[in-house]
């Protein structure tokens, strides 16, 4: 066990060796900047000032480089400490809801095609979270844990998930092949991320999601909705057929009785034959092309890294602000039990 000091403050947590910088000040309610909590998005970018610290590999090099760590800089949630640390970091000015954990029991398993399952549980007490949040599922005999945002808005006992199944995935499989079922007890443990969204913000929303990257920002839409906004909200969503739309009859549903939201599916793989009547294409290209030079003051992408990566690269070119787009990658597991 040892301190972790936050240069400038007086906020000095217990950090176990085992447990990442960036874990032992969020469970013990010091409000450091994070999201993905995988080296992907960069945002808990601090500076070692004093103390060892072991990095995990894997962090993005496109967001982290050599130069960076030569000049001292850690991600926290890719470090865990060997001595005492004292790291230099600003501090989130909000708070986001304490992170709790609880046994949840699967009420429903849903499938959305081969590769998609929406899995709906029930929790003992509502749950306290931000649309746009994830939890951490300690499946049994699983031995670590996998992250799945919520899709639902927050305020009731239920939770509800989209799980994309990835061959030899641990979680995934237990749910192709129904050994994680209807009445089974998951340990949940969240909220994380701070992929969120106010309804309040000036000018048009554009979201684009690809696959079960679609479950954090469909609970933000439902969130939004629910607040009565008067935002334009423009939700963009990618999948490779019909089977695989999923949620897409429930965001129909929204579309046509919230005259602020306009949703456009898109499919990649769906047979040139079929009756589809929509968009065919990646959704990044749809995005461009029905967009124009109309993008909102805020975008929001959740998915691949390289549809994020695209759908970026678009925006920026035409002229939206890099502080004005939020990213969530959706990255399988490293190792097989994904």
């Amino acid at each position: 066990m040892f301190s972790l000091a936050i240069d400038g403050t007086d906020q000095v947590v217990a950090a176990r060796k085992e447990e990442s910088l960036l874990d032992a000040c969020l469970t013990q309610g010091v409000p450091l900047p994070y999201n993905c909590r995988s080296g992907e998005c960069g945002e808990c970018l601090a500076r070692l000032v004093r103390g060892k610290v072991r990095e995990l590999p894997g962090a993005d090099p496109a967001i982290f480089s050599d130069e960076m760590r030569r000049d001292g800089m850690i991600l926290t949630c890719m470090c865990y400490p060997e001595t005492d640390v004292v790291v230099s970091v600003p501090l989130r000015a909000t708070s986001h809801p304490q992170i709790q954990h609880f046994d949840a029991v699967i009420e429903r398993v849903k499938w959305f095609g081969e590769r998609t399952a929406q899995v709906t549980m029930r929790c003992p007490t509502p749950i306290s979270f931000r649309s746009g949040q994830y939890f951490e599922w300690f499946a049994p005999g699983t031995s670590s844990a996998r992250s799945y945002s919520a899709s639902n808005r927050p305020g009731s006992t239920q939770l509800e998930f989209l799980v994309r199944i990835y061959p030899g995935g641990r979680v995934s499989s237990l749910l192709q092949r129904h050994e994680l079922a209807a009445g089974d007890i998951v340990s949940l443990r969240g909220p994380f991320g701070s992929y969120v969204f106010n309804p309040d913000d000036p000018g048009a929303a554009i979201f684009v999601a690809g696959g079960t990257g679609l479950a954090p920002v469909k609970s933000i839409v439902e969130s939004a909705l629910s607040s009565e906004t008067s935002r334009k909200l423009i939700l963009f969503y990618g999948t490779r057929n019909m089977q695989e739309l999923g949620c897409a009859e429930e965001l129909q549903q929204w579309a046509g009785q919230y005259p602020q939201l306009q949703f456009i599916p898109v499919l990649s793989d769906e047979p040139e034959k079929s009756d589809w009547p929509g968009r065919r294409g990646t959704v990044v290209d749809i995005m461009k092309n029905e967009l124009g030079e109309q993008f909102g003051a805020q975008a929001y992408l959740c998915g691949p890294p390289p549809m994020v990566d695209l759908a970026t690269a678009v925006l920026e070119r035409s002229g939206l602000s890099r502080a004005d787009i939020y990213c969530d990658k959706f990255v399988p597991a490293v190792s097989s039990e994904a």
